[in-house]
C-alpha cells in the first residue's frame, strides 16, 4: 500500500474512499469539500465514525445529543454525495487508540456491502495519527482511498 497526502490526491479521483473519523462533524471541518469533489467525479465514498458524538453538545443529555448528531451527520454526508454512514458506537470522550478501535475499524472495512470501500485499500490518503493535530481521539481519523 502506498501513502499519498491529501494534497497530492487533490487533483486525482479515487474509485472508492472510506473516511474514518472519531466524531460527527469531523469530516465537515476538514474534508467535506474534497469528498464532494470526489463524489461529483464518480467516486464511491463511505463514512465510518467511531462515536455518535454524545458528549459534544453542552447542556444536552448524551442520548439526545447522539440522536441529533447522528441525524446531522447522515444529512450532511448526503449533501456531499455520501450514502453510506456507519457508526462504531464507541463511547464519546473515552476513545483510546488501541487494539479494540483498530479491530472495529478493520472489521468494518472488511464487511461486504456495508461500505463503498469494502475492499483491501491500495492507497492510504492523509496523514498518520501521530502527525495530526489535536488530542489523541481526534488524531485517530484517517481517510482511505481505493484505486
Amino acid at each position: 500500500m502506498t501513502t499519498t497526502s491529501a494534497l497530492e490526491l487533490h487533483d486525482r479521483t479515487p474509485q472508492r474512499v472510506l473516511a474514518v473519523v472519531a466524531h460527527p462533524d469531523d469530516l465537515e471541518y476538514g474534508a467535506a469539500a474534497l469528498v464532494a469533489r470526489w463524489t461529483r467525479a464518480g467516486a464511491e465514498v463511505g463514512y465510518l465514525l467511531a462515536t455518535r458524538g454524545e458528549a459534544g453538545i453542552d447542556g444536552v443529555e448524551p442520548a439526545e445529543a447522539a440522536r441529533l448528531r447522528t441525524e446531522e451527520q447522515v444529512a450532511s454526508a448526503a449533501v456531499v454525495g455520501v450514502t453510506t454512514v456507519e457508526f462504531l458506537d464507541h463511547r464519546d470522550g473515552t476513545i483510546e487508540l488501541g487494539l479494540r478501535l483498530r479491530q472495529d475499524i478493520a472489521l468494518a472495512i472488511r464487511r461486504p456491502a456495508r461500505h463503498a470501500a469494502a475492499v483491501q485499500p491500495s492507497r492510504d490518503v492523509g496523514t498518520g495519527p501521530a502527525e495530526l493535530p489535536g488530542p489523541p481521539p481526534r488524531r485517530s481519523g484517517r481517510t482511505r482511498g481505493h484505486r
